[in-house]
């Protein structure tokens, strides 16, 4: 079903005068007006929405000036925030390579891992395939597991990167996996694993 979307002319008198202020330094929009009973007015939209983001009559000019600005204020706050956001989002996106161990580590009760290798990346797409691990029991239901690299156990997985974990399924995200350098070999770090019956 299609929503009626009115244009913002339809929401500002057609009696009087109204005025367009548009902030330069942002997408906010204000107009304004004096009523017939002699009262500022302000409505205030940003980008292109057609609700404003209030709309209110003052007791003297200066104040729907000072509500204006204070307005477009917070809309330059607001994307100066989504731009900081994104950089930093940007700066920490994952960077894997060819080789590249990820890991995961999630579920409910019990704790899942699981150990994908890195066959392929192109641009910010990257192609995994799930690698077996070693297992090595330490308690009841607990283990500690090794990934074992090369040795391939699932069908290649395409995703695109977007921040600093790869998306495997909707409840599973691969990060690094930790390892050590000892005499130019990767040594993988063991990690705990837990499963209830």
């Amino acid at each position: 079903m299609n929503r009626l979307s009115l244009p913002r002319e339809f929401l500002l008198p057609n009696d009087v005068a109204v005025l367009k202020v548009a902030d330069k330094a942002s997408d906010a929009v204000a107009y304004i007006w004096t009523d017939k009973s002699g009262r500022p007015c302000a409505r205030v939209f940003y980008g292109r929405q057609s609700k404003p983001v209030f709309s209110c009559h003052y007791r003297a000019p200066a104040q729907r000036e000072a509500a204006v600005v204070r307005a477009f204020e917070a809309r330059r706050a607001r994307a100066a925030a989504k731009a900081r956001y994104a950089a930093d989002r940007k700066a920490s996106a994952l960077k894997p390579a060819v080789g590249d161990v990820l890991s995961t580590c999630w579920g409910y009760d019990q704790t899942n891992r699981e150990f994908y290798q890195v066959v392929r990346v192109k641009g910010a797409n990257v192609t995994v395939r799930q690698i077996a691990a070693e297992t090595v029991a330490t308690g009841d239901m607990t283990a500690r597991v090794i990934p074992l690299p090369g040795e391939f156990i699932g069908e290649e997985i395409t995703r695109r990167v977007t921040g600093p974990s790869l998306k495997i399924s909707s409840c599973q995200r691969a990060t690094p996996h930790q390892f050590e350098e000892v005499a130019g070999l990767k040594v993988y770090r063991a990690v705990e694993t837990s499963s209830y019956a």
